[in-house]
């Protein structure tokens, strides 16, 4: 299942995503197939995107996505 929204916040171990109101959190390693150091290489503040939902945990109240899971393996990837 994908999802899209906006990215609100960049921080150091990934991002977060506005998605209808919820926070939901694309940790660094899920956002590129690609070493990267920050993720501000990947994505900017406010940029819409779109990203495959890895998991939903109601009790904690979590959302993790991927965006990398949208652009295949890394051998695949642009």
């Amino acid at each position: 299942m994908t999802s899209s929204g906006r990215v609100a916040c960049i921080a150091n171990f990934g991002i977060y995503v506005d998605i209808g109101g919820y926070a939901a959190l694309i940790n660094i390693p899920e956002l590129s197939w690609h070493p990267i150091d920050h993720p501000s290489e990947v994505v900017s503040l406010g940029q819409e995107i779109s990203a495959r939902i890895l998991g939903i945990d109601l009790t904690l109240d979590r959302v993790t996505m991927s965006l990398r899971a949208l652009h295949g393996d890394v051998g695949t990837a642009p």
